[in-house]
């Protein structure tokens, strides 16, 4: 039925003056704005239906991805028989050097005089804290970047960033790990937990993809990770 010459307004309502063309016409006009309105509501569902499986396919594969690389961590530290034993001398050697030189006040935190290790994807980063709670010593041993050393100076207010990324937060006052393509851009920070003399050192993943695992477990992202003596961190 052809309704290009209708004569009324789509909103009108029918009366005893309209034809039975008129009427027809109306009625058509009325069962295509429900179609229509119905077309549009299920466009608007398949939509909503198609972002959340492909968020859902991107939560899968980064958590692939960690696992992934959640393994072949582990099986690059049961490969070397003398890492473990090479880590416990240095961490005994530490222990006897703090033992002997270091006397903490009992209102200072007691993190500042203990040791990290730092593990990024086959880079073994050796992390030594000063005897004052404004630095911390890190040395890598292992990777692409072994034999780098840096002291970061974190504070409650300003991190000390860790990733691949060489902007001037990573290259100044942190650490850019760019040679290591399994690093995110922006991997985590070193930071300390509240201001004041009883401030801790702390690590945390900012929501890197590869993720970062401690002692085989994955560490959650954005919550902040103590450090204590002998951290061993792979990321």
């Amino acid at each position: 039925m052809d309704i290009t010459n209708y004569a009324h307004a789509i909103n009108d309502e029918p009366n005893e003056d309209w034809t039975i063309e008129e009427l027809l016409q109306w009625c058509l006009l009325q069962s295509k704005r429900k179609t229509m309105a119905k077309r549009d509501e299920l466009i608007n569902a398949l939509e909503t239906q198609f972002k959340n499986g492909e968020n859902e396919i991107l939560q899968l594969q980064q958590q692939a991805v960690k696992a992934q690389r959640r393994e072949s961590a582990m099986k690059s530290k049961s490969q070397d028989p003398n890492a473990q034993l090479r880590y416990e001398q240095q961490n005994e050697k530490e222990k006897t050097t703090d033992d002997a030189n270091v006397r903490v006040d009992e209102n200072q935190n007691p993190n500042l005089e203990e040791a990290i290790s730092y593990n990024a994807s086959g880079q073994n980063m050796k992390s030594k804290k000063t005897s004052k709670p404004t630095s911390i010593h890190i040395e890598i041993t292992q990777g692409k970047h072994a034999g780098s050393t840096y002291d970061l100076k974190p504070s409650h207010k300003r991190p000390c960033w860790v990733g691949r990324s060489k902007g001037k937060k990573f290259s100044d006052r942190g650490i850019s790990l760019h040679r290591d393509d399994e690093v995110s851009t922006t991997h985590g920070k070193f930071h300390v937990d509240s201001p004041g003399p009883n401030g801790k050192f702390i690590f945390t993943d900012t929501g890197s993809t590869n993720g970062t695992i401690y002692n085989g477990a994955e560490v959650e992202d954005n919550v902040p990770l103590e450090l204590v003596d002998g951290m061993v961190l792979v990321v």
